[in-house]
């Protein structure tokens, strides 16, 4: 791979990565839309390189913290990005993942790490030992907010 190509390949991904975190945000801010949401440039790095996203901040009517939702990167083992969901009670993770999912090959079969991917998009991994991968509607997302925060949505 040619070093323009090459470089052509990262600037591309970085951006598909950072379209996918803003698609989310749009769709966290429309399901939880009664909360303050604030946002914040965000400088990380992964495998592609350095570059900057944003965090979104969720508070609640009365101005206290729910959760941050930080971008973490485009590449990692599981999918193809992450983020953070973290608060004073804890961090949660979850991970885009194409409608395939992440195989590994046996005896010429693909099988998949994962189980519950069917459509691309962002999901949260249960367990990482039963491979239980759930996606992200607005119940898990309240669910996740929650168990970072201890915050009771009614």
């Amino acid at each position: 791979m040619s070093m323009i190509v090459e470089q052509q390949y990262i600037e591309e991904n970085k951006q598909l990565y950072l379209q996918r975190v803003s698609q989310f945000y749009h769709q966290v801010k429309s399901w939880l839309s009664e909360m303050n949401f604030s946002t914040s440039k965000h400088l990380f790095a992964d495998e592609l390189g350095k570059y900057e996203g944003s965090i979104l901040t969720i508070k609640d009517e009365d101005g206290e913290l729910l959760a941050r939702f930080i971008p973490v990167g485009a590449k990692n083992l599981i999918g193809e990005g992450v983020i953070e969901i973290v608060n004073w009670l804890g961090e949660e993770h979850i991970f885009y993942m194409p409608e395939e999912g992440q195989t590994i090959v046996i005896a010429g079969n693909k099988i998949p790490i994962l189980n519950g991917i069917n459509k691309d998009g962002w999901y949260w991994i249960e367990d990482p030992h039963t491979g239980e991968a759930h996606f992200v509607d607005k119940s898990l997302l309240l669910n996740l907010v929650t168990l970072v925060s201890d915050y009771e949505f009614v």
